[in-house]
């Protein structure tokens, strides 16, 4: 019995469902932000692969890409910090 629960949870873990019962909503938010940041770097790509856009622009949204998520990685850097605020007090 022990090693089917390990199955399930591996299971779970591959396939993105979490072992931990989280709200549908969770899910859902998790689901199409992953969705969307995959397909703001997959669509350039193949439009350039079909030749209806150049590879300057398809480096340019690869550039905008990295540029906001690394924006959003130090924003969330910055809010999880215990120091001080940014005016000091």
């Amino acid at each position: 019995m022990g090693v089917d629960i390990e199955w399930q949870d591996a299971a779970k873990f591959l396939t993105g469902f979490s072992a931990v019962r989280v709200p549908l909503y969770h899910s859902l938010a998790f689901f199409f932000f992953t969705v969307s940041q995959i397909g703001s770097v997959a669509i350039p790509f193949i439009l350039h692969h079909g030749h209806l856009i150049t590879l300057g622009a398809t480096l340019f949204s690869l550039a905008a890409f990295i540029v906001l998520s690394g924006t959003l990685a130090l924003f969330i850097r910055v809010s999880l910090d215990d120091g001080p605020s940014w005016s000091g007090y």
